[in-house]
């Protein structure tokens, strides 16, 4: 009889939480960047599953210093990207005279635009709002930020409640949450 182990824990990342944005030297980046050590090495264990959108990448390809933009790169590097990124809503028809045609997908950057627009009636920032509907529309078990002054202590509540059974955590907090800094385990 085989035991089926539970799958693990979606992550999604927002741009916030890669390690080469967390640059000024607190006590809060100081544990950001410890609790992403571990949350990177839960996730090359296969204990977690870290997740991102073209979204990510997009904000980070509007980096202007080229050695900051390859750090993001590579931190983005061990991000899957989420299942469902784009939607196509349909496609452009056009026709020439001789018989040939051109096609051309019509594309959402996200899956749901409705929820997208109602978060940014909450007061969310666009961006962010386009993030959270990404990690709502693929299930993702938890949204990580590090924006504690909108996303985390502003809006966390309204998010869970439009958003369930996603969790808006910090670093810190999905590392205490999830139990993540107590003795190493075995696989």
């Amino acid at each position: 009889m085989t035991i089926a182990r539970p799958a693990p824990p979606t992550v999604y990342c927002d741009t916030s939480v890669l390690p080469a944005n967390i640059r000024q030297n607190t006590d809060e980046c100081r544990k950001s960047l410890a609790a992403m050590s571990i949350i990177r090495s839960e996730a090359d264990a296969g204990r977690l599953v870290l997740l991102g959108s073209l979204a990510v990448r997009r904000e980070i390809l509007r980096t202007g210093n080229s050695d900051q933009l390859a750090r993001l790169v590579k931190d983005q590097a061990g991000i899957m990207p989420i299942a469902k990124d784009e939607k196509v809503l349909g496609f452009h028809t056009q026709h020439d005279p001789f018989g040939g045609s051109t096609i051309n997908p019509l594309v959402s950057d996200f899956q749901d635009e409705r929820l997208k627009n109602a978060l940014i009636a909450l007061g969310v920032k666009p961006d962010d709002a386009g993030h959270l509907a990404q990690a709502s529309a693929n299930c993702c078990d938890y949204f990580l930020t590090r924006d504690w002054d909108t996303i985390i202590n502003r809006y966390r509540r309204d998010i869970e409640r439009i958003c369930p059974p996603m969790k808006v955590r910090a670093p810190s907090e999905l590392v205490a949450e999830l139990g993540l800094n107590k003795e190493p385990r075995i696989p």
